[in-house]
Formats: structure tokens, C-alpha cells, sequence
């Protein structure tokens, strides 16, 4: 059955403005960091993987914890 046509039209703008909303606050989400610390990398940071991995190697899984 569905909606009748005069409702379809606000219905699709009520969606359409949730799904703008979603991708902005994700968006903002996304650069919070950014605009907080400023551009440098926080989350990502491949050296210190490339130590903590190695670290774990070196020393096992035990000392890694109490590193």
C-alpha cells in the first residue's frame, strides 16, 4: 500500500535531510582531531607499530603488555 502520493514528497525531503545530517556529523566526527591537535597523526602511526611489533617479537607476548 504505502504512502499516499501527496506524502511522498515530504517524506523523501525528511530523508534525504536525515541522510545529509548522518554524513555531516560523520564527517565532523571524522575531523575532530584535526581541528583540535591539528594535522598531525595521532591514530595512525606506522612507526610506532613498526616498534611495538618488533618489541613483541623480541620479547614476547607477556612483556609486551607490561611494556
Amino acid at each position: 500500500m504505502g504512502l499516499p502520493t501527496w506524502a511522498r514528497v515530504p517524506w523523501l525531503a525528511v530523508q534525504a535531510y536525515a541522510f545529509y545530517y548522518a554524513c555531516s556529523q560523520a564527517y565532523d566526527i571524522r575531523l575532530y582531531a584535526v581541528k583540535e591537535y591539528g594535522k598531525i597523526i595521532h591514530e595512525f602511526d606506522p612507526w610506532f607499530n613498526f616498534r611495538a611489533t618488533k618489541y613483541l617479537a623480541d620479547n614476547g607476548w607477556t612483556e609486551f603488555f607490561h611494556w
